[in-house]
Formats: structure tokens, sequence, C-alpha cells
């Protein structure tokens, strides 16, 4: 394993960060075919707190995900959380339950969990457009190789990315690690390179900070890779009034391949 971990550095470490990033992405719209052989449990915890860190809501929802035709379908299993007011704590629970007069922070997290871990167009849920990692979106990045070492058991390529100046698309920079042996991703961190206008800010009271996203995989099988963990954090400020720092984490486990088998008994 060892001579072969060596020959692997030696064979390419003449590639570019740039060829590096682009096998990965061939290799992640394949991986989105195998993975869609596979059924598992997912659960999002979301919670959202005021900025003198008391809790406003927290909720966590469990889902058994399928394949589908074109994405995986999901069937919520749990679904348990609770509401903050004052002194009043609201807790519910069930299979298909959603909290009366929740208000602005049950409507921020649901929406929150829809967009951010629910996408519709997504195998996985999550929107492709949050890693620059599909073919589409490389030419918009510039990328870095910073170095290539063991990392979570793997060797792994180190690769910075930021936006090209002038580009379209979203300003997302950070720093991923590649598997260099099946060049599928080991673990991506992104931040939004973008600040809120000044005049928004000062003028419409309305901010967003600490934007960023981060998403593990973990190797099932051969050149098979799941994204097992996804979270984020960010503050909001809204109006001068609303304040919430918002986090949501997505695990995914108990991966089981479905295979159909059938037999033919003749008497």
């Amino acid at each position: 394993m060892r001579a072969l971990a060596l020959l692997a550095v030696s064979t390419l470490s003449a590639e570019t960060a740039a060829e590096i990033m682009a096998k990965a992405a061939a290799n992640m719209e394949r991986a989105a075919a195998e993975r869609s052989q596979y059924v598992y449990e997912q659960t999002i915890r979301s919670t959202a707190r005021r900025t003198d860190g008391k809790l406003a809501q927290q909720e966590s929802r469990t889902y058994r995900v399928a394949p589908g035709p074109q994405t995986s379908e999901k069937k919520l299993i749990a679904v348990e959380g609770e509401i903050h007011k004052g002194k009043q704590i609201r807790r519910y629970q069930g299979t298909d339950t959603r909290p009366t007069q929740g208000g602005i922070d049950d409507a921020l997290v649901r929406s929150l969990a829809d967009n951010l871990i629910n996408d519709k167009d997504s195998r996985d849920g999550m929107p492709a457009s949050l890693f620059p990692l599909t073919a589409k979106a490389l030419p918009t990045y510039n990328f870095t190789l910073i170095e290539t070492k063991p990392y979570k058991g793997r060797l792994t390529h180190h690769i910075a990315f930021e936006p090209r100046k002038g580009a379209d698309g979203d300003p997302w920079k950070g720093d991923a690690f590649i598997d260099a042996l099946e060049y599928q991703p080991v673990q991506i961190a992104t931040d939004l390179d973008f600040k809120m206008p000044f005049l928004v800010r000062t003028m419409l009271g309305t901010n967003l900070r600490q934007t960023g996203f981060n998403i593990t995989y973990h190797r099932v099988a051969e050149n098979v890779w799941f994204p097992v963990s996804y979270g984020t954090e960010f503050r909001l400020d809204v109006l001068f009034g609303y304040k919430r720092v918002v986090t949501m984490a997505l695990t995914s486990s108990g991966f089981q391949r479905a295979a159909a088998d059938s037999t033919i008994h003749f008497q």
C-alpha cells in the first residue's frame, strides 16, 4: 500500500490543480449514478439562536432516502423540536408535524432546510452551486495545489480555490481535499467571497455574515463516495430588529445497496 501511495505521488506530481479538479468533477457526475443504487438515513438538525446565545428554535428531522427515477426519494420517519419564546417552551414531535404559531423562526429554519438541504434538483439534496466541482463551474475559478499528503486515512491533494475576477457565477472560495487515487472529494470547505453592500447594511439594516459550508465525503465502495456530513452557520440581521445565528447540519448513515434479485422456480 505504501509503495502504491509513493507511486501515485510520483505519477501525479506533474498534474496541475485545474487538471485534478477536472477529473474530480467528471468523477462526481459519474458517482451520482452509483449513489442512486443505495438506501440510507439522513438526519437534519437546525437551530436558530438570538444574538445573546439564547435558543429560539431547534429541530431534528430524520428521513429514509431511497433511489428514484431522477432524484432520491425522501420519506420523513421522525421529527422533533422545540420553540422558545420568553420563558415558554413549546415542544413537538411526530412523523409529519409542524408547530402552530411557529412564527418567523420556524419559517426561517424550514425555508433554509428546503433550499440548502432538500434541493429538488439534487440527488443528495444539496445544491451543486454551493461547491464549485461541476464541470460547468470550473472555468470560473482559479485553483492552487497546496500539497499532496495523507488526510483522513487517504492520500489527498489539498487544493485552494477562488473565483476569477470578472467571471460569472457564485463567488465561492475555499479548500478542497481530493482523493489522489480515485479523484473523489474527501472534504470541501467554502466561504462566500462577497460582502453585503455598505448602502444595504446602513440604509436597510440588513446584513449576512459567517456564510460558509463544509461537506465531508465517505468512501462506501470503490469509486462510490457519499456526502456524510454537511453544515453551515451564519448570522442574519434584518431591518434592525430580527437577528439570529442559524446553524444547520446534515448527517447520512446506514448505507445499503438496493439490489433486486429474483429467482424463478419450475415444477
